[in-house]
């Protein structure tokens, strides 16, 4: 199209002007992620197709400039003298693949490190800990592996599971309270948080067993029309002593009132994370940060093409809820939530809290933006403008 039709003007070297088809709420929010970065297009062909890829060809005009960039190991940025808003740090170092950062912030290699819940008791009273609750920790189903391929199977073990008795148990970890739905509690719409006390709940965990029942049996004849079959598949888990009881309760459940004798293989957290995004395994309890900017695009995981997609869920109409919920405001998103609990490609048990730690023993670190989701699809986890430190 002719640069006159594409809605995007210069009328002077410091002015842009984006006309719009329609309003969008978002608009500003996006304007800060990668697609609308300016790139000054001299340097980019100079690059050659190594645009990004190291210090040199890295040209940009935020609040700071790439000074040092040693590969897997950390990155350091200087003060950017001529950015127009007020930047408080001289220098900011990030350090890549840290295997012990309770060590590193008490010995003051880092001022701020992210961490998990008995990190961040280990360190009372010498951090600032940070909560995010921006995390879901899912029974995952692979909805391309039988026998999760059929819908009545997947719903029969969610309305089967003893949800009193797993919320009591849970009560016991006040830093993991139970999930309302598929989206934590920093979920946000357009403007607005979206678990709010008049409503964002549209969906309640019951026990019904005789719906679990019943949906069994539709399932098994789905499967096995010529009937005689039985459920049969492996739950993995993590071998962390609260993950390991959590998946010994919903066994429990299982057996009682479906009499399913899944086969429980606990593993390494990383081990686990690995088998899960690569496909292998049939159901497991696993725990996934979101990203995004609001809860429409956190919950594009479940899209048929998504990257994240750890159920594999091919399904039109939650591709269609997906992109009405990303364009839309919470009866969209709240449509979405039910949706995906109809379908159940995985069933969202708990939102376990996360934390940033900042140091201020012997160092005071303040005022770094920790930000959750990642940051947003495009955005980054951390904002250090505003970050200051002293002795």
């Amino acid at each position: 199209m002719p640069l006159s039709a594409l809605g995007v003007s210069a009328p002077d070297d410091k002015t842009l002007v984006i006309t719009l088809e329609k309003p969008d709420s978002t608009f500003l929010t996006r304007l800060a992620g990668t697609p609308f970065m300016p790139c000054n297009r001299a340097f980019f062909e100079y690059t050659a197709g190594r645009y990004g890829l190291e210090k040199e060809y890295v040209l940009s005009n935020g609040a700071f400039w790439l000074t040092a960039w040693n590969h897997n190991e950390s990155l350091l940025m200087y003060k950017n003298e001529h950015y127009h808003g007020d930047v408080a740090p001289e220098a900011v170092r990030y350090v890549i693949g840290v295997t012990d950062p309770v060590a590193a912030l008490q010995n003051g290699d880092l001022d701020g490190a992210p961490l998990a819940k008995a990190q961040a008791d280990a360190l009372a009273g010498k951090i600032t800990a940070i909560p995010l609750e921006d995390t879901v920790r899912h029974l995952w189903f692979n909805t391309a592996a039988d026998p999760f391929t059929v819908e009545a199977v997947r719903r029969s073990l969610r309305d089967s599971i003893e949800w009193a008795t797993v919320t009591e148990y849970m009560s016991r970890h006040p830093d993991e309270p139970m999930a309302a739905g598929y989206l934590p509690p920093d979920a946000r719409l357009p403007g607005d948080i979206y678990h709010t006390d008049g409503g964002a709940a549209p969906v309640t965990p019951t026990t019904d067993p005789t719906a679990a029942k019943g949906a069994l049996q539709s399932g098994l004849a789905t499967l096995y029309p010529d009937g005689g079959g039985k459920l049969r598949f492996e739950l993995l888990a993590a071998d962390d002593p609260v993950t390991a009881d959590l998946a010994r309760y919903i066994l429990q459940s299982w057996q009682k009132h479906l009499k399913v004798y899944p086969t429980l293989t606990l593993l390494p957290e990383a081990e686990l994370a690995k088998r899960v995004q690569s496909g292998n395994y049939q159901a497991a309890i696993h725990t996934v940060t979101l990203t995004g900017l609001t809860g429409g695009e956190n919950l594009a995981l479940f899209g048929s093409d998504a990257v994240g997609n750890l159920s594999r869920l091919k399904n039109t109409a939650v591709d269609a809820a997906i992109a009405a919920a990303q364009k839309g405001g919470r009866a969209e998103l709240e449509a979405l939530d039910r949706l995906l609990w109809q379908t159940c490609p995985a069933i969202p048990l708990t939102n376990p809290i996360r934390y940033y730690g900042l140091r201020h023993s012997d160092v005071v670190v303040r005022d770094v933006e920790v930000i959750p989701f990642a940051g947003g699809r495009w955005g980054a986890p951390l904002n250090p403008i505003h970050a200051k430190k002293w002795d």
